[in-house]
Order: structure tokens, then C-alpha cells, then sequence
């Protein structure tokens, strides 16, 4: 890709959010600080690589798709069953692109500790959307 210097950000993005290239420049960036987090702690164990990296893309990919599914937006969830299916659905395109990123990378995450995640993510994002409309409606 050349990069024209009268070429905006905009342009930009739109040509790597077309492409994997994005994603694989992102896990990879992520990869390479989460190694200079590893070698500045020493090697200790809770820096390993992959774990910070995979929390690095997780925190790059949920936002991400969060507001593309408007689980953000009030007027379009003016409903308890239209919230929490605008949460699914962004759960379900997040843990399908964090695990496309994971492949790129050849990644060895297990897949019952992806299974795990994915269980543990989708209940507490749909638990605590609804314990906030519990919260909302019994004021």
C-alpha cells in the first residue's frame, strides 16, 4: 500500500478494515509489546506473551463491535429482549473475530479455555445488562 501524503486517515482505514491485514497487524503489534512486557518483568509467568496479548486484542475487539451492533445506542434498544440480543449478537461477531485472529496468529489457545471464555463473557455482559434494567425499572 502507498500512502499518498494527500491521503486522509479515513482512506486509510477504509482500505485495511477491507482487508485481514488489519486484523494481523493489530495481533501482531499486540504480540510484539506483549514480548517487551515479558522481558522488561524478567519472564515472570503472569507476563506470558500470549495471555497479554490475547487481553490486548480482546480489549481492541470488543468496543469494536459493541458499538457496530449499537449496544450502546438507547434508541435502539428500547426493550430488555432488543438489548440483550444487540449484546449477543456483538458477542457472538467479537468471539468469532477474536478467533480469527487467534488462527492467524497460530495461536495454541485451547479450545475449552475458548469455549470458557466465550460462556463467562456472554453471562456477564447479558447478567449485567439485565441486573442494570432490574436497577432502572425499580427506580
Amino acid at each position: 500500500m502507498n500512502v499518498a501524503p494527500h491521503q486522509t486517515l479515513g482512506e486509510i482505514w477504509v482500505y485495511l478494515s477491507a482487508s485481514p491485514l488489519l486484523g494481523l497487524t493489530l495481533t501482531l503489534l499486540a504480540y510484539q509489546g506483549a514480548v517487551l512486557i515479558n522481558k522488561r518483568c524478567g519472564g515472570h509467568p503472569l507476563a506470558n506473551p500470549v495471555l497479554i496479548s490475547v487481553v490486548v486484542l480482546v480489549a481492541l475487539v470488543w468496543p469494536i463491535t459493541c458499538v457496530m451492533f449499537s449496544v450502546y445506542d438507547g434508541r435502539r434498544n428500547t426493550t430488555l429482549r432488543a438489548e440483550l440480543a444487540n449484546v449477543s449478537q456483538a458477542v457472538l461477531a467479537a468471539i468469532l473475530g477474536l478467533a480469527a485472529l487467534l488462527y492467524l496468529t497460530n495461536n495454541d489457545t485451547p479450545r475449552v479455555l475458548f469455549s470458557f471464555f466465550l460462556i463467562l463473557d456472554g453471562a456477564l455482559l447479558l447478567g449485567s445488562r439485565l441486573a442494570l434494567h432490574l436497577y432502572r425499572t425499580s427506580q
